[in-house]
């Protein structure tokens, strides 16, 4: 089986039948396969001992997942057992909601505040637009949606951006004023190639 560690990396094995055990950790840094989170594109090489080293992004031919499988649920419905393992009793004390939130969003349930816009500031002139800025997570995509009217809870809209692709620290974007005079922004997360 083969895992997704976050930050690209994926580790493991994979076995074919007229290929033998296929090794995605072979310890060679540099040629460590990755996963593109945002088009599901493998990079970088895998060993085969009966094959050999295999080359997965060449230019003719490139191997690319539609998905990424969702490991079975822990304790709280919605989020991976592993992903609960790894936290240990980081955990501890918290209720099922809290849980599955710091899951969604990718965050560290040791960080006091999880994940939120910290920053938005018109730019030069209203004119101009609205810088946001908030902390995102290697292993998540973000949406950052907009809302006139609090009233309408099916108004939130994408921004322009779609699916970006979280970094470990802080992204920013400058949304174009549309002639608003009052605009909310929320950020949505997504688990990247979700089934």
């Amino acid at each position: 089986m083969v895992f997704h560690l976050g930050a690209c990396d994926s580790r493991g094995y994979a076995y074919g039948a007229n290929v033998g055990w296929i090794n995605f950790q072979h310890g060679q840094a540099s040629h460590a396969p990755k996963i593109d989170l945002s088009t599901g594109a493998l990079s970088g090489y895998v060993y085969g001992a009966n094959i050999g080293w295999i080359h997965l992004d060449t230019a003719q031919a490139y191997v690319q997942t539609d998905f990424l499988a969702s490991e079975p649920d822990g304790t709280v419905p919605g989020v991976p057992a592993a992903w609960e393992a790894m936290m240990g009793g980081d955990l501890d004390g918290m209720s099922d909601a809290q849980v599955l939130l710091y899951y969604k969003w990718g965050n560290d349930p040791t960080t006091p505040n999880g994940t939120r816009i910290t920053f938005v500031k018109s730019v030069t002139s209203p004119t101009e637009g609205v810088r946001v800025l908030w902390p995102t997570s290697a292993t998540r995509q973000y949406f950052l949606e907009i809302n006139e009217d609090l009233q309408d809870p099916e108004g939130w809209e994408d921004s322009g951006f779609g699916a970006m692709q979280g970094v470990s620290g802080a992204v920013s974007r400058t949304v174009a004023n549309e002639d608003a005079t009052i605009r909310f922004f929320r950020i949505r997360p997504i688990v990247p190639l979700s089934p």
